[in-house]
């Protein structure tokens, strides 16, 4: 069966799936059944090239570079990671793209512990209404964030370590965010 499959990487790049060139991320129609090779060919002379093999919907070669998670509405979304042509370290970077947007930032922030950092990103409604504990407990359980890939600008996935991802909504006023609700 036939669904979409994103391709997103916090860094220029073209790839080349199964032969086939493909530029910037984007999203292919994928059956489940079939075997994908897909070359992540950077676009900065600090990165290097790898090929990752998809195959029954689960990364098979180079897992620290690749994670496919699982979407609702029976989409797929994989997301490359850099890898670095003098020192590679499996603990991803933050890239510019996300460091400068306060969803990602407020959900790092949160997950390394920083909690006065996490309530910068916070309307001060939201702030008082929600204690350290409550962050940390609503973030449990989730180990990465995902920008939707249709590029909603207040949508986001939250993706557990098993590969499924939680749509949320989070609401931003004057830069802050003011709600978050998990979308069905």
């Amino acid at each position: 069966m036939d669904k979409n499959l994103y391709l997103k990487c916090d860094f220029e790049a073209v790839f080349l799936i199964n032969g086939a060139f493909v530029e910037g991320t984007g999203k292919i129609a994928a059956d489940d059944e079939e075997a994908y090779f897909v070359t992540v060919l950077p676009l900065s002379a600090a990165l290097l090239p790898y090929t990752v093999k998809i195959s029954a919907m689960k990364v098979r070669s180079n897992p620290d570079l690749a994670r496919l998670y699982a979407l609702p509405d029976g989409e797929a979304l994989v997301r490359f990671l850099p890898r670095y042509a003098y020192v590679y370290s499996p603990a991803p970077r933050d890239s510019a793209e996300t460091s400068a947007m306060p969803v990602p930032s407020f959900f790092r922030a949160v997950k390394s512990g920083d909690f006065t950092e996490a309530r910068r990103y916070l309307t001060a409604g939201l702030s008082s209404a929600a204690d350290d504990e409550t962050l940390a407990a609503f973030f449990d359980g989730y180990d990465d964030i995902i920008i939707d890939p249709e590029n909603a600008a207040d949508i986001y996935y939250l993706a557990a370590p098993d590969g499924n991802a939680a749509k949320f909504r989070f609401r931003l006023r004057s830069g802050l965010i003011d709600d978050v609700t998990e979308c069905n």
